[in-house]
């Protein structure tokens, strides 16, 4: 079963590509935050998938790129949550610059 992040999330409306294997998608994100983000509006892949996801912050012309997993879905809802389980240091540092932007740190 999923459970659910403690940390604080920034409600953010971007696309995403998402790769899982050869297969790419084309998702929408709902919110982020240091461990992870929530795709919105898709069907889920199986809990333990998975994926890589590229994307730019807003204001942001730099990629970011991460693998992630795939820990649940949303109760009653489409989507998916996936924690983040590898990230490059500059990413990880463009990410965090990013939630302290809007988080008010």
């Amino acid at each position: 079963m999923w459970e659910r992040r403690n940390e604080e999330r920034v409600k953010l409306r971007i696309w995403v590509e998402e790769r899982v294997g050869e297969t790419v998608y084309y998702q929408r994100t709902a919110n982020i935050s240091r461990s992870g983000l929530f795709l919105e509006g898709t069907i889920p892949h199986e809990p333990g998938t998975r994926v890589r996801l590229s994307f730019s912050l807003p204001d942001m012309d730099d990629v970011i790129d991460l693998e992630g997993e795939v820990v649940g879905a949303g109760k009653d809802q489409t989507g998916m949550g996936i924690r983040i389980v590898d990230i490059r240091d500059e990413d990880a540092e463009r990410l965090e610059a990013f939630l302290k932007d809007h988080l008010g740190e």
